[in-house]
């Protein structure tokens, strides 16, 4: 999972850093001023825009005096960008005196955005509202015309998010809860999900932890609604890096995990007191390891699939051994069966059993064995 929680329409962002630019309330001087088209001797002030864009076209609904703009009255002007070319629009509405906006004005872009908010010069005082075309409402503190600060966002589909904003994105604390009912609460970095936080997704699922980027980063506990528990690290949305998952029938895995999967050897305690030691593919018993099961038998060897495969030793609690080839967790291929006397039995077994016949060694000599359980040997005549 990764998620940005973006509150800027991209095409508006360099009108935006314009207004970022002019935040700082200059002195008046000749630089700034931009006269209004049918009345040239009448002017206002925006400082610093040269450095970015040039204002072709300005018009005002207000009166003049003392040759700048004064009082109520609507300013709408178009800016052409240095850089690439481009033109926008921007429009004010409220009280001017010398040519700067003054207390309580309503300003945006056209098609875009609208923002209700106090003036002093072209710095906003306290809270404000912006008010998006598309339907998303912001309300709190702003930057002119990006969040920032304090704030609460509503988007159009419902949508909500609240917390500590920087230039339009969330950054720092915050909630948002989505309209699915999945619900975050914790640290955010340029809109993503970044730091601890935590989430709970619509069908029960919770993670709470550290996220990176948007995606769950670092240490943490994920618990599924199904059930199953992950805990350790998190990478990219996966648990990766030492931990340990419980799933829902009692069963643990302990060990080195990559992409959500064990990778390599680990360690899992069977809800019924087993315990298996070795290699994994995925969560099954794979390549070499040590299982010993509740009643005490203990298989060093290898496995497949969770079962004993190929190569292998069974040590039976009762001094018992059998020495050789396994498959599907059964004896078969040739191998040693012991008792716990020190009888023994060689031969080819088959899906636990001996094939035929197979060489005993009773008492220090030499006869014929047969083992009809697995198991359990009989030396001597097959009667």
């Amino acid at each position: 999972m990764k998620i940005k929680l973006s509150l800027l329409l991209g095409h508006f962002v360099v009108i935006a850093w314009v207004f970022s630019a002019v935040s700082v309330f200059a002195e008046v001087t000749r630089d700034g001023w931009f006269p209004i088209d049918d009345r040239p001797e009448c002017a206002f002030f925006l400082p610093e825009l040269e450095v970015v864009a040039n204002v072709v076209s300005a018009k005002w609904t207000g009166r003049c005096a003392d040759v700048t703009i004064h009082g109520h009255g609507t300013l709408t002007f178009t800016l052409k960008f240095k850089a690439g070319g481009h033109s926008g629009d921007v429009f004010v509405k409220g009280s001017f005196e010398n040519g700067i906006p003054q207390g309580q004005t309503q300003y945006g872009l056209p098609d875009i955005l609208t923002v209700d908010a106090e003036l002093k010069g072209w710095t906003n005082i306290g809270s404000a509202k912006i008010t998006y075309e598309n339907g998303d409402q912001y309300e709190g503190e702003i930057n002119l015309v990006y969040p920032h600060g304090q704030g609460i966002m509503i988007r159009a589909d419902g949508t909500h998010r609240e917390g500590q904003f920087k230039d339009g994105y969330l950054s720092g604390h915050g909630l948002v809860v989505f309209t699915d009912g999945t619900r975050y609460e914790g640290e955010f970095k340029d809109g993503y999900l970044s730091g601890q936080g935590r989430i709970v997704f619509a069908n029960g699922t919770r993670y709470e932890g550290k996220f990176k980027d948007g995606y769950l980063s670092g240490q943490g506990l994920k618990v599924f609604a199904d059930g199953p528990r992950f805990e350790g690290q998190f990478k990219d949305g996966g648990l990766s890096g030492p931990g340990r998952i419980v799933v829902p029938n009692g069963d643990l895995y302990e060990g080195n995990f990559k992409d959500g999967w064990i990778a390599g050897a680990g360690v899992k305690t069977f809800a019924d007191g087993a315990r298996y030691e070795g290699g994994f593919d995925k969560y099954a018993m794979s390549g070499a390891g040590v299982l010993v099961d509740t009643n005490g038998h203990r298989f060093e060897g290898n496995f497949s699939n969770n079962r004993p495969q190929g190569n292998g030793r069974l040590l039976y609690i009762n001094g018992a051994k059998y020495i050789g080839e396994f498959k599907d967790g059964s004896f078969h291929g040739f191998g040693t069966f012991t008792n716990p006397n020190g009888d023994r039995c060689e031969g080819v077994y088959r899906e636990g059993l001996l094939l035929e016949a197979g060489i005993g060694h009773k008492n220090g000599k030499l006869t014929s064995c047969f083992m009809k359980v697995m198991g359990t040997t009989t030396f001597g005549s097959d009667d």
